[in-house]
């Protein structure tokens, strides 16, 4: 008697790499072969065009490194072709992820709602890697507004520490095109000068720069 063919879907639109391996509903492109290849550049940009699977391969690279998805290795990767070939860098990172798509591009909200995400995932951050974090470092952020204040802190902490954190930023550009396409003007004060937004990355080198620098 025959069988019904078990089909799986095409994940368009899911980015979420671990929903993906832990399940068996969706196809999953192996792009695992090209880590050792990343890895031997500091620090990447994927350009491609919307629908292209970028998140997913931030969220792929994000489980790849994190400390905390040691134990779920096998799981995850053991029949991609890094389970094969791990690097040693495999699971050596606190993972600290921004995502920017929720900033709001509206000029009068914009630096608001910015600082809000950033404060979310240093917060999110901590918790999440309390067990490596001095004590009371959550407690630290919870009672700090201002998200440049915020990164500094956590910076100094991991430095001093001598803590690995791998650093990754999706939708970088999502609400400063939404403002460029509006209004040059408001792009221009966002991404020049003395802007908030142009802070932030300037705080970001620093953190990937310094001796013993804590961000990779």
């Amino acid at each position: 008697m025959a069988t019904e063919k078990h089909i799986r879907l095409l994940p368009y639109g899911e980015s979420d790499f671990v929903k993906l391996r832990k399940g068996d509903k969706f196809y999953y492109v192996d792009k695992t072969m090209y880590i050792p290849m990343l890895e031997q550049k500091s620090f990447q940009t994927f350009l491609r065009p919307r629908r292209f699977g970028k998140s997913l391969m931030l969220n792929m690279l994000a489980a790849y490194y994190d400390i905390n998805f040691a134990d779920q290795f096998d799981e995850l990767f053991g029949n991609l072709w890094i389970g094969s070939h791990p690097t040693e860098e495999r699971n050596q990172y606190m993972i600290l992820k921004f995502n920017f798509s929720s900033v709001d591009p509206d000029p009068a909200e914009v630096q608001k709602s910015f600082n809000e995400n950033v404060l979310i995932a240093l917060r999110d951050f901590a918790n999440d890697y309390s067990q490596y974090l001095p004590p009371n470092t959550a407690d630290d952020l919870n009672k700090e507004q201002n998200s440049n204040t915020a990164f500094n802190y956590l910076m100094s902490v991991a430095k001093r520490n001598r803590l690995k954190i791998y650093a990754i930023i999706d939708e970088y550009d999502n609400f400063a095109n939404t403002m460029l396409a509006d209004d040059e003007g408001n792009y221009t004060n966002l991404t020049h000068g003395d802007g908030f937004f142009r802070l932030f990355f300037n705080s970001l080198k620093a953190a990937t720069t310094n001796n013993n620098a804590a961000v990779s």
